[in-house]
């Protein structure tokens, strides 16, 4: 049953153009095989080229993580040691600090015990501790 055109009821053709069914079926020529090596060849190649850009960006990757690992490594280690510098700092004022006390209240102690030597007791200093 033929529908209006010259198709059919779905919409096909029902006639193919003079020609065209042969040269589908034809062998390829040489020219068509030519192309088509060298579009695989081209294809090939830039998968390479895009494998390669993977592996280098993966290097650098990895190369940039061990970098920035080895730098996190330095500056723990540079904080401990200023922990302790400070650690150290702040014992060597402490021990100056509490010599410095003692120092004063065995002054204090001597000036009460040579009989006061003309001060009042607002002028000792008295361990608070």
């Amino acid at each position: 049953m033929a529908g209006l055109n010259g198709t059919s009821l779905n919409g096909t053709a029902t006639t193919v153009m003079p020609g065209l069914y042969d040269r589908m079926h034809e062998e390829p020529t040489d020219e068509v095989e030519a192309e088509r090596a060298r579009l695989e060849r081209d294809l090939a190649a830039a998968r390479a080229r895009a494998a390669a850009a993977r592996e280098r960006a993966a290097g650098r990757d990895a190369q940039t993580r061990a970098s920035l690992h080895a730098e996190l490594l330095a500056a723990r280690e540079r904080l401990v040691e200023m922990e302790r510098e400070h650690e150290r700092a702040v014992a060597v004022i402490r021990a100056t600090a509490q010599a410095e006390v003692e120092r004063i209240l065995t002054e204090a102690r001597h000036l009460t015990d040579a009989g006061g030597g003309g001060t009042d007791d607002s002028d000792v200093v008295t361990d608070a501790r």
